[in-house]
């Protein structure tokens, strides 16, 4: 029995039916994994699938040292403060008061971290410089509350409720404030620093921040897997803004340093393989308030203290001085 025989352009539209079948599976899949990424970035707690995969992740010796020193940080004994985020989120502090006060540091960690782990190797030299420290839990993160991390998006408006408690409650006293921050943190207190700031602060120093969240997003997914970002640009934005209330781009560490009159320390190791110390550069160049930047040799993502503590804190000394007023 002959086979009907098919007309050309009943061949080209059959064809072109199986190709968009195959582009609709392709999107569908597209999106899938866009879910699984953005799981992975925001979501408090992030697919198994995923958990394995972490492009900051530090030798075993580091991680005992850090270990160590969380340890030797819960041991001074804080206390516990909590506050109302103005989304109604609780969130949790831990405050270390020093002997001799003489300026307040408000310290935000970094992403996927803990206040006591990336603070703990730092906290006794602020200890011994009579620093009183309010270490903040992100939202999102240990005992704060918070579904999604927000990339400094939604944590900066934390910062200014944090700074009113410090007033509120009399903590702060007359002692200069600083903003300090690690990672996200970093960029957290630099986007806080775009912001409406009481007099009382009058410095922000910023550890390895980057230069906004899908700045961070395209340096990740591009060492992850080989397509370019722009394949994963619009599913990702989309779901992040969904969860987040706010589009990605609605701040950027760039745009807020440049608005900043409050002067700023850059902090960045240039062995960095995470955040780009370029990021911290980038940022630097931006800012328009008085400034000082430290690259560290060697130094791996949020480790410049550990690599070169001399220099670190040379350079914090000096800051305080020219700033404390």
């Amino acid at each position: 029995m002959r086979r009907e025989r098919r007309e050309p352009l009943e061949l080209i539209l059959s064809g072109l039916g199986i190709l968009a079948g195959m582009a609709a599976v392709g999107l569908r899949l597209r999106r899938a994994l866009s879910e699984l990424m953005v799981q992975s970035a925001l979501d408090r707690h992030p697919p198994k699938l995923l958990r394995a995969i972490s492009p900051a992740k530090q030798p075993s010796e580091t991680r005992k040292r850090a270990d160590a020193a969380a340890a030797r940080l819960r041991a001074m004994n804080p206390e516990g403060l909590e506050l109302d985020a103005g989304d109604g989120l609780r969130l949790r502090g831990h405050w270390v008061p020093a002997e001799q006060p003489r300026r307040v540091i408000l310290a935000m960690h970094g992403w996927r971290s803990s206040w006591d782990r990336d603070f703990g190797a730092i906290a006794e030299f602020w200890r011994r410089e009579g620093c009183s420290v309010l270490y903040a839990e992100q939202r999102a993160h240990g005992e704060s509350g918070g579904a999604y991390l927000g990339f400094g998006l939604l944590e900066r408006y934390d910062v200014l409720r944090w700074l009113e408690l410090l007033q509120s409650s009399g903590k702060a006293g007359d002692n200069p404030v600083y903003l300090a921050g690690i990672s996200m943190g970093a960029t957290t207190v630099l986007m806080a620093a775009g912001l409406s700031l009481p007099k009382q602060v009058h410095g922000v120093i910023a550890d390895c921040g980057f230069t906004s969240a899908p700045d961070i997003w395209q340096r990740v997914l591009e060492r992850m897997q080989p397509l370019p970002y722009g394949f994963w640009r619009e599913p990702v934005e989309s779901l992040a803004a969904e969860r987040l209330e706010c589009p990605p781009d609605a701040e950027s560490t760039l745009a807020a340093v440049a608005r900043s009159r409050t002067p700023i320390l850059f902090v960045h190791g240039l062995a960095d393989r995470f955040v780009p110390p370029e990021m911290s550069e980038a940022n630097y160049a931006a800012c328009r308030a008085p400034k000082r930047i430290l690259l560290v040799p060697g130094a791996g993502h949020g480790l410049s203290y550990g690599t070169d503590p001399e220099r670190y804190e040379a350079a914090l000394r000096e800051f305080w001085a020219s700033f404390d007023g």
